[in-house]
């Protein structure tokens, strides 16, 4: 019999950002600010977002600022 493939998913999870997979751990952190490497952060490369307009990102920017 052949073995069945799992489809993989678009992102790894919260689970992969946390060092725990116990259940309590994840819903008592959901909502909540937590840090993480700047590499555990992937690109999604499904984004249909890939122009930005520049002048507009700056003035969201300048917005922000004020």
């Amino acid at each position: 019999m052949a073995k069945a493939t799992r489809k993989q998913a678009m992102g790894r999870g919260l689970s992969a950002l946390l060092p725990s997979n116990d259940e309590t751990t994840i819903k008592n952190l959901v909502g909540s600010i937590i840090d993480l490497e700047l590499d555990a952060i992937e690109i999604n490369p499904f984004q249909p977002r890939s122009h930005f307009n520049e002048e507009a990102l700056q003035e969201l920017a300048s917005s922000i600022k004020e």
